[in-house]
């Protein structure tokens, strides 16, 4: 069987998903409150968009560590 080393910047990177996703989640709450027009809908939406990015950003960089990182065998025994 063969298992990915896990990578620790990798792990750093993912521990800052939960608060991009946190922001997202509270400007759409915002949004919610005001209508598609205003400005402040508008400036929540960019707000949004650039979280969106970042957690792309973040995924694709992890991956591309993950991806680097040599691959060790395991071995199981059987009895």
């Amino acid at each position: 069987m063969q298992t990915i080393t896990s990578n620790p910047i990798c792990e750093e990177l993912e521990k800052t998903l939960a608060p991009i996703r946190s922001i997202q989640y509270k400007c759409q709450a915002g949004q919610k409150k005001h209508e598609v027009s205003t400005r402040i809908y508008q400036q929540l939406q960019k707000q949004i968009d650039a979280m969106i990015l970042a957690e792309d950003l973040i995924q694709e960089e992890c991956c591309v560590l993950n991806s680097s990182l040599p691959v060790k065998e395991e071995e199981y025994r059987t009895e």
